[in-house]
Order: structure tokens, then sequence, then C-alpha cells
């Protein structure tokens, strides 16, 4: 077309830019499919697995904002476990930490017994004698033991701030994906819409061309919007699904039967 002075050099940078970029991001795509796929064969414990993947990606649903609940900490069962797992951690630390308390014991001991002969049957010659003790004790050099007090007290101060960082840190988590997954909803919509408009963009083009009003390389950059829209709805979806798997980790369960 240049030859023929139909474009101009201009076109020709330009599509030689648009080229350029294609050849990349399809060596980025190979990458991805190539990548994705050996993390998903990790994920289900597989060397490899030459099955072909089957289904679509689940479309965004407005709607289900709605169905997700607030957030209940003390209903969770994982949170539960890791209050339990402080409170039987605080209780080993007052164990561990018991050797310092004196020990108080009483003892006592009654004796019954023949020193005269070896006779077992004349109980007259048999003597008795008892005795009774308070013993006090209190451990003050014992390296070990306090050793033993410092490292529970140090794993109950972890238990209670990684306790807290759960408490903080999920209702931030809830709020953050449901902004998300409204974004992902809101920007699918978009690209269903701009799907739409660029094929009525190419129809247009091809009909200008067959009128002489319009040249293939517009023909072509029409195209390729339309097949940006169609990656741009496909972001969208993963975007979705990302945004609902996060939120349902978030409040502990799932949101909707059917996604």
């Amino acid at each position: 077309m240049l030859k023929g002075g139909a474009a101009t050099g201009y076109d020709v940078l330009r599509i030689e830019v648009q080229l350029n970029e294609a050849k990349t991001d399809l060596i980025s795509a190979n990458d991805q499919v190539v990548i994705t796929r050996e993390d998903l064969d990790e994920t289900l414990g597989n060397a490899s697995d030459p099955r072909t993947l089957q289904g679509e990606l689940p479309v965004p649903d407005p709607t289900l904002e709605t169905k997700i609940g607030e957030l209940d900490l003390p209903g969770r069962s994982d949170f539960q476990a890791a209050s339990m797992r402080t409170d039987s951690l605080a209780q080993a630390e007052s164990e561990a930490l018991s050797f310092w308390i004196p020990k108080l014991s009483l003892s006592g001991q009654y004796s019954f017994y023949n020193d005269l002969d070896s006779s077992l049957a004349n109980t007259s010659l048999f003597r008795s004698a008892y005795s009774v003790g308070l013993f006090l004790s209190w451990n003050l050099f014992d390296g070990s033991a306090y050793a033993r007090a410092k490292e529970a007290s140090s794993k109950t101060i972890q238990s209670e701030k990684d306790l807290e960082a759960k408490r903080l840190h999920l209702p931030h988590d809830l709020t953050s994906w449901k902004k998300r997954y409204h974004y992902s909803t809101a920007l699918y919509s978009a690209r269903r819409s701009d799907v739409e408009k660029s094929l009525e963009t190419v129809r247009l083009a091809q009909e200008g061309y067959r009128a002489g009003t319009r040249t293939s390389t517009e023909i072509l950059d029409a195209e390729l919007d339309l097949i940006r829209a169609r990656a741009g709805v496909v972001n969208a979806q993963l975007a979705s699904v990302e945004a609902l798997i996060n939120l349902e980790l978030a409040i502990g369960h799932a949101v909707s039967a059917s996604q």
C-alpha cells in the first residue's frame, strides 16, 4: 500500500509497532499457558495431566453482593481454634512458671517391727515407731526450667499477636475483596459493551471498505480493538472469580451453591 501510494510511512511504522507488540504478547501468552498448567498440575498433585480443560468461565453475578452476610468471627472454626490455642499456651506458660513457687509437703511414716529376735508370732516383742515431717523446697537456680518458662511466654505472646492480627485483618480483607468483586462485575459489563461496540465498528469498517471509503488498515484496527475487548472480558471474569474465592475464604463459607 505504501508503494501504491495508499498508505504513508506513518501507517507502516504503526503497523510494525502493532506487529512487535503482537509477537511479544504471543510469547507471553504461550509461557503463561505452560506455567499455569504446571501450577494446576502441582495443585492437583500430578506430575502432568494431558487432559484438555473443559467448561467456561463463570459470569459475574451483580446480585451476589447482597448474599454476602456480615463477618462472624466468633462463629468461625479456624478463629475458635486459634483462640483455644492461645488459651492453651497461656495455661502452659502458667505451668512453666510454677517452678518459682515453693513446694510445701507433709510426710508421715509408721513402723511396727521386732528387733529382739526372729519370731513373727510373738507380738509382745514388737515395737512401734512413727515420724512426721514438714518439707519445704524452693528451686531458685534451675536454668532449664527458666528457659522453658521463657519459651512458653514467647509462644503465648506470638499466639496472641497472631490472633489479634487475624481479628484485624479479616474485616479489612472482606471489605477489600467486596470492592474488588464489585469492580470486576462493573468491568465485565463495560467490556461486554466494548465487545458489542467493536463488533459494530468492524462491520462498519467492512462496509466502508466495500464502498471504497475505508482502508484495510482501518479494518485491521477495528478487529484489533475487538480482540482486545474480548480479552478484557476474559480478564474481568478471571478477576471476579479470584475475588469471589477470596470473599468465601474471608467469610469462611460458600456464598451460594451455584458458585
